[in-house]
């Protein structure tokens, strides 16, 4: 069975490791120039292609593409998108971009079929789907706008929401592989009950964490998030002034300056979030104990599901897919929403219009005592409650093995590609 996974190098390492990690009888087929053992976000970042090295640093665009200007190829490595930007074409087929919307938000969804000339069985698309394909696919995503190129105000146009309820029920579309029961609930209430059959919770990758956990004799909190206001970095910070008792604390993140003086002298470990390699934050999981994602917005929080994976206890926001995997009581702590950034199941869009650093800003100006306030009371818990803390450990890793792991997504996975082929 030969499976294309339509990769580009700017998706996230979780989005390659559907690749890496493959079911079993599976083929891996990839587009030229995509290399997967190679982290493109690390800072060491090297690899060979074609027998061309490229520098020990995160290349750009054009260094990317040089090892294959001058290979025979049926692709334009090169493409000027829509923006004017040059970007690096992952896509064998796609010459230019004149099947695809010209809107300052990019495509609604594939008008044509993207892998038309490759030699594969099914194709494997992230946050899009394909009108008219000859090859039968699945498409991941992780809400509904996914599928709108992440404009929510597109959920609200009847004709959209039409014309992606079609394609979704076409026949070759096998199956959208929801990434948490949060996207399930939001895909049905988006595109209508119809579509049902054709949902399917999948959970994302993460590679089987044999680990050996350790044990200090009191608990250890991380931290781990690139934008510290965005992500309740702050509110952990005060919260830690009122900790009593021995414990400690690590925060893989960029702090922000005006942060820093609080943070030295309660004595948190500092990790700069963009200098850190993600093998090495993977097998740093034992020397913690509890994740803490008190966050203003995600739609999941890939690390804190790496965390309870790897067999840590949780205290984050219930926000969205969240509780799903550090659920309230068994294996951590649900902190109300600090803000409605989905309301009902749907991207609120008062926030939703605001940029990354717009709404940054807006949480930077305000104050939420209630989260600092839930924050010292499940922290304090886990101080006063060593025993407890070990059961909710041992709660995150049967979860793990029983729902997260690798070998219940292969399974499921590999059983949806044979009933996509008519194999089962």
């Amino acid at each position: 069975m030969r499976v294309f996974y339509h990769l580009r190098q700017n998706y996230r390492q979780w989005q390659f490791d559907a690749a890496r990690y493959p079911p079993d009888g599976v083929e891996v087929l990839i587009p030229p120039g995509i290399v997967l053992d190679v982290d493109y976000n690390d800072k060491n970042f090297s690899h060979t292609a074609s027998g061309a090295a490229l520098p020990k640093k995160k290349p750009s665009l054009l260094d990317r593409a040089k090892p294959f200007l001058n290979e025979p190829l049926k692709y334009n490595p090169l493409l000027i998108n829509y923006r004017g930007v040059a970007e690096l074409n992952a896509n064998p087929l796609r010459e230019n971009f004149s099947n695809e919307p010209q809107t300052h938000r990019g495509r609604l969804f594939v008008k044509s079929d993207r892998t038309s000339d490759v030699d594969a069985d099914i194709s494997y698309l992230y946050s899009g789907i394909v009108k008219n394909p000859k090859t039968p696919y699945v498409a991941e995503v992780e809400n509904p706008t996914a599928l709108t190129y992440f404009s929510p105000i597109a959920l609200y146009n009847p004709l959209v929401k039409s014309e992606i309820a079609k394609v979704i029920l076409s026949p070759k579309t096998i199956r959208i592989l929801c990434l948490s029961e949060a996207c399930k609930i939001s895909m049905l209430k988006v595109f209508g009950q119809a579509i049902g059959e054709k949902l399917e919770v999948m959970y994302p990758v993460v590679p089987d964490l044999h680990l050996q956990t350790t044990d200090s004799g009191q608990p250890r909190f991380l931290f781990a998030s690139l934008n510290c206001y965005l992500k309740g970095g702050r509110e952990i910070i005060l919260a830690a002034k009122r900790l009593k008792g021995k414990f400690s604390l690590t925060m893989v993140t960029d702090l922000p300056p005006e942060l820093a003086p609080d943070a030295k002298k309660l004595g948190i470990g500092l990790k700069e979030y963009r200098y850190f390699n993600r093998m090495g934050f993977l097998n740093s999981i034992p020397d913690y104990d509890v994740i803490l994602h008190p966050t203003f917005m995600d739609c999941f929080g890939l690390a804190p599901f790496e965390c309870v994976c790897g067999g840590l206890a949780g205290i984050a926001s219930g926000l969205y897919a969240l509780p799903e995997f550090i659920q309230h009581g068994r294996n951590g702590w649900n902190i109300p929403a600090p803000m409605d950034y989905f309301k009902d199941s749907l991207p609120n869009l008062k926030y939703w219009f605001m940029s990354p650093e717009k709404y940054a800003d807006y949480v930077k100006k305000r104050e939420f005592p209630h989260v600092v306030d839930k924050l010292v009371e499940y922290m304090q818990y886990y101080i006063d409650n060593p025993g407890e803390l070990k059961k909710h450990k041992e709660y995150s890793r049967k979860l793990a093995k029983e729902k997260f792991s690798l070998e219940v997504r292969n399974k499921k996975l590999l059983k949806i590609f044979e009933e996509g082929l008519g194999l089962a």
